[in-house]
């Protein structure tokens, strides 16, 4: 499943009230903080596993959010590589600009 828990915050009552969450997919990972509904359920806090919370993290998410945070992440993962061949020009002590000079490459003997 591409969701996983990082946490969760826990009531008085021994409640799961709220799940800090991750979703990824092969192009990186989103998360936020979902606030359950209600203190979730009868399980006892000690039968409270990351299955159990995605289950119910799953179930309280809108309809299509699996989808929308997939293309969120791709999104993210087209501006990076887009950014990344992106080349700073400067502008040189003649007021041309310039793009930086190539890295001296080292040759090891």
């Amino acid at each position: 499943m591409p969701y996983s828990i990082n946490s969760y915050i826990v009531d008085a009552q021994q409640k799961v009230v709220s799940l800090d969450w991750v979703y990824t997919t092969a192009d990186g990972s989103r998360g936020n903080n979902w606030k359950l509904q209600e203190p979730y359920g009868n399980t006892p806090l000690a039968n409270v596993t990351e299955e159990v919370a995605i289950g119910w993290l799953v179930e309280q998410l809108p309809e299509g959010e699996e989808e929308a945070l997939a293309a969120c992440i791709a999104a993210d993962a087209e501006r990076a590589a887009y950014q990344a061949q992106c080349v700073p020009y400067t502008k040189t002590e003649t007021g041309a600009f310039a793009a930086p000079a190539p890295e001296a490459t080292t040759q090891e003997s």
